[in-house]
């Protein structure tokens, strides 16, 4: 059977799935910070990225990742670090989702499978509400929850980036 979206856009998809896997594995990592009351919102959030990981991977076939991006887990690892508080967790993850945001707009912007971007399409939203409902929890000033304003950029960096405007790039972050 061949795979659902065509060559290039599949490896995207598979880009895509490994990037959402390690976000729930972030969300692992801040968990443990939220109140029993958050805790059921964040563990909300991380089903939602549960669930775009296994639709992108459908549609990666082939090319479907089937685990964490280990570049990206590294990434994010040392950045949850900083976490020591509630607070500081909502923020940590927030700039993740603002990342998700960016990553998303720059897969729009390559892309050409509608069924990938009918997918792309239902998951942004989605990942932009995550990034402003997780800022207002962790009390960032309303004029600094998009940090691109509001619309997202779909700039992406590499390993070395702190920029929590810029998305993540596919060519720094390999999925082998």
């Amino acid at each position: 059977m061949p795979d659902p979206v065509a060559p290039p856009d599949a490896a995207l998809a598979g880009f895509l799935q490994s990037v959402e896997k390690t976000v729930v594995e972030a969300y692992d990592k801040v968990l443990p910070f939220l109140s029993e009351t958050n805790k059921t919102l964040g563990s909300r959030f991380q089903n939602h990225h549960r669930d775009y990981a296994d639709a992108l991977g459908k549609l990666a076939g082939s090319a479907a990742a089937g685990r964490t991006n280990n570049t990206l887990s590294l990434v994010l690892a040392a950045r949850l670090q900083s976490m020591s508080d509630e607070r500081s967790a909502f923020a940590s993850i927030a700039a993740v989702e603002n990342e998700l945001v960016a990553t998303y707009g720059f897969a729009f912007s390559t892309t050409a499978s509608p069924d990938l971007i009918k997918l792309l399409a239902t998951i942004l939203p989605v990942l932009s509400t995550h990034a402003a409902a997780l800022s207002a929890l962790a009390s960032v000033p309303t004029a600094a929850v998009f940090p691109n304003g509001p619309f997202e950029t779909t700039t992406v960096a590499g390993v070395d980036s702190a920029d929590a405007s810029a998305g993540f790039d596919p060519a720094a972050f390999p999925v082998g």
